[in-house]
């Protein structure tokens, strides 16, 4: 009987994961920045180093600038955390930009994040800053972060 078949299936669990390198097709940005000493890639978002970041490369703060991730799979995405701000040291921290607010987009839709304005001490030891966590699980193939509003550096306008 497929009433009996339906009624006695276990729901799909989902494996909790970090998205790291294995599940990443690929890291693109709509620009970066390049300074007289490197190019700040779209790559660096998920290399675990805190040394290096990605960097819009436009003028002002970066507003309109998007960030696109694509999976080897499709994956199921119940929050997006991350540091928000270049943490190479306190110093930097501060001369750069930070997002105020953003678009995230996935396969199921577009969703609009805010986020806090963090002190430098109260984040220097955490492996993420700010966290958005979506209303229910979304299944998607890739996942874009758009800048909507940044906060402009002491010394720096990039974000």
């Amino acid at each position: 009987n497929s009433a009996e078949r339906v009624e006695n299936e276990t729901p799909k669990q989902h494996e909790i994961i970090q998205l790291d390198s294995q599940y990443i097709r690929s890291i693109e940005a709509t620009s970066e920045l390049t300074d007289s000493t490197k190019t700040y890639q779209a790559g660096d978002v998920l290399d675990g180093n805190r040394e290096t970041c990605w960097c819009e490369g436009v003028s002002g703060t970066g507003a309109g600038q998007r960030l696109v991730i694509e999976f080897t799979q499709p994956v199921v995405l119940t929050e997006v955390a991350f540091l928000n701000g270049y943490m190479k040291n306190e110093t930097v921290y501060y001369n750069n930009g930070k997002i105020k607010s953003a678009e995230l987009e996935t396969e199921e839709g577009r969703f609009e994040a805010a986020f806090t304005d963090w002190q430098y001490e109260e984040i220097a030891n955490d492996l993420y800053s700010d966290r958005f966590s979506f209303d229910e699980p979304v299944e998607t193939q890739f996942l874009s972060v758009m800048i909507l509003d940044a906060k402009e550096g002491a010394k720096y306008e990039d974000t």
